[in-house]
């Protein structure tokens, strides 16, 4: 998600799906036939570098995030993923450590990288790079093990003919993914629409200019955080109590950038308003 939706590539982020899944008990013979053979062809690729666009919708709000990027992945776990703004994120793995760095910010997250790389990506189809079903899940969570694919024919984007197979998921939400395969048998682009209360988030990733196999080694995803980078902490309650604004005092004056380039003030967002309810959220 990313720290899009999820931090927001992540918001986080990010990381994304209304699907007519087929029932428990009824499985797609073709759609598991396909993704068997996604499988298979995404564990024969030991490398893999892409252009990456990213793209986030919210239903009800309008608002929309687009981005895009470059990609380089190396089994068993390496990977640099830079997304350029507004997300201005970049996921970076050396085979031990992986790194989440929000660029604005000069802020990062720091985690030892799991040995298969699962959980490297933010979002698929880069995940499903390192684990083809826990790749899909990996940004809303759920039980791999029990997706069921279901073919839903061939379709035509951008010029490119694909195979389709849609999964869905309900727990721990409704997620419904839609994922495309090329002549190549890899997932190459995606369509996700996940139900958040009476919102709906609709998320696309597509991978151009896809190249496997290209020579790496290890010492290619060396990374260097940039100078007076800092770690991200999680605040604790303490830390959050001690900063809320008690009942009847005036909010602090601030001002904050809109997704359309512009700023805002909190005095803008209040005036004529009798309550104003403000939702941050961590794009990441």
């Amino acid at each position: 998600m990313l720290v899009t939706t999820r931090w927001g590539l992540a918001g986080a982020a990010l990381s994304l799906l209304m699907l007519l899944g087929a029932s428990p008990g009824r499985a797609d013979e073709k759609g598991d036939a396909l993704l068997k053979e996604v499988e298979k062809a995404t564990k024969a690729a030991k490398t893999l570098t892409a252009e990456v666009s990213f793209t986030e919708t919210m239903s009800g709000q309008g608002q929309k995030i687009s981005a895009t990027g470059k990609v380089r992945l190396m089994r068993p776990n390496y990977a640099y993923i830079a997304l350029d703004s507004p997300v201005d994120q970049v996921l970076a793995s050396d085979g031990k450590t992986s790194y989440t760095l929000m660029s604005k910010q000069n802020q990062y997250l720091k985690n030892q990288v799991d040995a298969q790389g699962h959980g490297l990506g933010f979002l698929p189809p880069m995940t499903m790079f390192f684990d083809t079903k826990g790749g899909i899940t990996s940004l809303f969570g759920g039980d791999a093990s029990a997706l069921s694919p279901k073919y839903v024919g061939k379709e035509t984007v951008e010029g490119k003919e694909y195979e389709v197979l849609r999964v869905t998921q309900e727990n721990p939400q409704h997620v419904e993914t839609k994922l495309y395969v090329g002549q190549n048998k890899l997932v190459t682009r995606i369509h996700m629409e996940v139900k958040l209360g009476n919102e709906t988030a609709q998320i696309e990733v597509a991978l151009k200019n896809v190249k496997t196999d290209t020579a790496m080694k290890a010492a290619d995803f060396a990374f260097q955080l940039p100078k007076g980078a800092k770690e991200f902490t999680q605040p604790s309650m303490d830390d959050y109590e001690k900063k809320l604004v008690a009942v009847g005092k005036d909010a602090p004056t601030f001002s904050l950038p809109t997704l359309s380039g512009t700023e805002t003030t909190i005095y803008e967002a209040t005036k004529d308003k009798k309550v104003m309810l403000l939702n941050f959220w961590f794009y990441g």
